[in-house]
């Protein structure tokens, strides 16, 4: 029986609700979760705001990129109406709206920081400076899938938890947790064998599972150690 303890809320519960959003982040604390997952970047002015493509279409009605506009424009989005009617005028939420947002809701957040195109290292910072300045959520853990990422990260917040994420598992995962001083890997759940969670936990070393929207297959990947699954559809998950 899963509970909601193992389960992360992917950009808050994305298949229930437009992505990124906060009535996305609002539906997964309803359902018990005690975290989410967001993905963050920078506008051309410099705003952090949670977006997980580069480009804009598919989950907005603007063109082109984040970092093709500023805030100004970006908070003027229509978010919300590619999900659904219900769903109009829903907005880009800035990073440290959501971060307020959490504390109030006591959810703990992974924020995983998206490099768009070259700039694998000026979001770290920007992240590394808001984290600086507001009160935090009660959990926070930094991941991206960009090592360069992850590095800044580890130069600039030594203190805070940092996760690698992965499509392919490395063979030399071993030297790369060393070196970024790793908390937990984030692994593409259809590559994760029943081996890998034992291997990393003796690592001193969580693994969790992305994503996984399937219960039958989330119970197999907790069977095997896998410590947390993202996921979606968090009532799919937990039977109800």
């Amino acid at each position: 029986m899963l509970t909601p303890a193992q389960l992360i809320g992917h950009r808050g519960a994305a298949r229930l609700a437009p992505e990124n959003t906060l009535p996305s982040i609002e539906l997964a604390a309803k359902f018990g979760l005690q975290w989410i997952e967001i993905d963050a970047q920078l506008s051309r002015d410099g705003v952090l705001v949670l977006m997980h493509d580069d480009d804009l279409p598919r989950t907005t009605d603007l063109n082109g990129t984040v970092r093709e506009h500023d805030w100004a424009t970006l908070a003027q989005a229509d978010a919300g109406i590619w999900f659904g009617p219900e769903y109009a005028g829903v907005r880009i939420p800035r990073l440290d709206a959501v971060i307020e947002r959490c504390r109030a809701l006591g959810l703990g957040m992974h924020i995983e920081i998206k490099p768009a195109d070259i700039h694998e290292t000026d979001t770290a910072e920007a992240v590394a400076e808001l984290l600086r300045t507001v009160a935090l959520p009660k959990s926070l853990i930094i991941s991206s899938f960009s090592g360069n990422t992850v590095a800044a990260m580890h130069r600039l917040l030594p203190e805070h938890p940092r996760a690698q994420g992965a499509e392919h598992f490395p063979e030399d995962w071993r030297e790369i947790s060393r070196r970024l001083e790793l908390e937990a890997w984030h692994v593409d759940a259809e590559v994760i064998t029943p081996d890998l969670a034992p291997m990393l936990r003796e690592a001193g070393m969580a693994l969790r599972a992305w994503t996984v929207n399937n219960r039958a297959r989330a119970q197999q990947l907790m069977d095997w150690g896998v410590e947390s699954v993202f996921t979606d559809d968090p009532p799919t998950l937990l039977g109800r």
